[in-house]
């Protein structure tokens, strides 16, 4: 099984709603005891049972489990715009040539001086070195200033970025994140990031800036190009998927949901999936009962292994803790045809320009749509099986089958943007 990284948190929203009800409770004794009289013990043993019903309220919370629309974390309607910008108004084009791609001169801020973080650049980013035909060190003539954030970068004030160097409030600085979310910062505060742009993996149509914001791919961790030249009939399975379900009130714990692996038949249709992850393992030990099926599912997921089951017409890349996710480019590795299970998605490298035409490759449902998967696979005629499947391998080809195609496929799109032009700030689901 193929370890993928992720920035787990602890459950810190469980642990603060805790001593919230303890500070609650606490401060409800004091004032019972200044106003009543009465001895303090008195009073404790009086109302300590509503401590203890307070915090089974909060511990049945935190153990709910099953999935229901209304806990789409990545699928926020509510969350807080971001600044309403364009390449019109919060961008300078007169520092960039927009004749040649070869000419876009970046900035790359250093991590451990601007940032107070560790060196390395997460992903792709670590071909922009210094050698890097696009890279300089006068920030002053970049075209671009970048600012990679690390995986696990939380900010931990209201303006994180005012202490760049080059801020300038934002202006032509493009914020890059492979992280599940965007830093708590940006979510509690959007104004933080001025005039920036923000290229990242997990950006939400709702909040999507087209034209100015990036959706990025994230890299595949395993590739298998051995498979690509299979025939979409010609392969094993029809539609599979190996990955982690999650469980209690978590982001993508719809994978939890029977209708997640109801088409699974051990036959042509291969849908599994295991709870052994860290973050399950706490949840599984804090409330047991959200285990039922656990080790029937291991036992299931144990006869597979990832590569076979990548020989395959269709692949699942279903949202995890994150809308997007890294099976999309590992299943167009091997010549399947990925089928996205996400809300709220920006499709990288597609919206905002014509370079990657995500509905000429890619299937897409909702989350609460898997029923409509199958028959919709079954009905697909053998020409656009076939269609779909070389739009999918020429892309892979060209924009994602390593890092070095991934960071020019990027910054490509960077470029694309000089030219583009866009007056409407809000997006359209595709």
């Amino acid at each position: 099984m193929v370890m993928r990284p992720c920035n787990a948190r602890l459950h810190f929203r469980y642990h603060h709603a805790m001593i919230a009800a303890a500070i609650l409770f606490l401060a409800s004794l004091m004032l019972l005891y200044s106003s009543s009289g009465a001895g303090l013990s008195s009073v404790f043993y009086r109302y300590s049972d509503r401590l203890h019903d307070m915090m089974s309220v909060i511990r049945e919370s935190y153990c709910v489990g099953g999935w229901a629309p209304p806990r789409r974390f990545w699928h926020d309607m509510d969350a807080h715009p971001l600044p309403a910008c364009t390449m019109e108004t919060c961008f300078n084009r007169s520092r960039c040539d927009a004749s040649d791609i070869n000419r876009l001169k970046i900035y790359v801020y250093k991590q451990r001086e601007e940032l107070q973080h560790r060196p390395e650049l997460p992903f792709y980013f670590r071909a922009l070195s210094n050698e890097s035909p696009w890279v300089t060190d006068d920030p002053d003539s970049a075209c671009i200033l970048l600012v990679p954030l690390p995986l696990d970068f939380s900010g931990g004030s209201r303006h994180p970025f005012r202490s760049l160097s080059h801020w300038n409030g934002g202006l032509n600085h493009v914020i890059a994140s492979f992280a599940d979310k965007l830093p708590s910062d940006i979510i509690s505060n959007p104004a933080s990031i001025g005039m920036a742009s923000i290229a990242a993996s997990c950006l939400e149509l709702t909040s999507f800036r087209p034209g100015f914001d990036v959706g990025i791919p994230l890299p595949g961790l395993s590739h298998f190009r051995h498979l690509a030249p299979l025939p979409p009939r010609a392969r094993k399975y029809f539609l599979t998927f190996k990955g982690t379900r999650y469980i209690g009130n978590k982001e993508g714990n719809f994978r939890s949901d029977p209708s997640f692996r109801s088409g699974h038949n051990d036959r042509d249709v291969i849908v599994v999936a295991s709870c052994n992850h860290k973050t399950n393992n706490r949840i599984r030990a804090r409330c047991p009962h959200l285990s039922t099926g656990c080790d029937d599912d291991e036992a299931t997921f144990r006869k597979y292994t990832y590569e076979e089951l990548m020989n395959s017409t269709f692949g699942l890349a279903p949202a995890g803790r994150s809308s997007s996710s890294y099976r999309i480019i590992e299943v167009m590795s091997a010549g399947a045809i990925p089928v996205i299970v996400a809300d709220n998605y920006v499709e990288p490298l597609g919206s905002g320009t014509s370079m990657i035409e995500w509905g000429r490759c890619a299937l897409r449902f909702g989350t609460t749509d898997m029923g409509s998967i199958l028959p919709a696979l079954r009905a697909m005629s053998e020409e656009e099986l076939r269609s779909r499947q070389a739009y999918c391998v020429g892309v892979y080809e060209e924009y994602l089958k390593d890092d070095n195609a991934l960071l020019g496929s990027v910054l490509r799109f960077l470029f694309l943007r000089l030219n583009f032009t866009n007056h409407n700030t809000t997006s359209k689901s595709s």
